[in-house]
């Protein structure tokens, strides 16, 4: 599994949305405070889930400034095999399960 493309909106710093495309390597430049490290930190929130042990609480991380804003972390993949990244298939199909549920 390869992560294809990220976008973050309305996590920390990061207010606008923040969409990249990750190709073979990327790296993340700029000066302090934009967004370098929450981008990272929104990609580890996507992997850990909303309950997790970096303690995400909603006043601490919602964009400054921003109480209407939701946090939105997207990321699309490529390349998942079914057979070597079972536990990511299984998570799949239960969210698509859950959404025929819902519609």
């Amino acid at each position: 599994m390869q992560i294809k493309s990220v976008s973050v909106r309305g996590y920390r710093t990061i207010r606008d949305e923040l969409s990249f495309d990750l190709d073979n390597m990327v790296t993340l430049v700029g000066p302090n405070n934009a967004g370098k490290t929450n981008t990272l930190k929104a990609i580890q929130l996507f992997f850990t889930g909303y309950e997790n042990e970096l303690n995400y609480k909603f006043e601490k991380d919602m964009c400054k400034g921003e109480k209407s804003l939701r946090t939105n972390i997207q990321i699309t993949f490529r390349d998942i095999d079914p057979l070597i990244d079972k536990d990511l298939s299984e998570i799949v199909h239960q969210i698509r399960s859950y959404l025929k549920i819902l519609s």
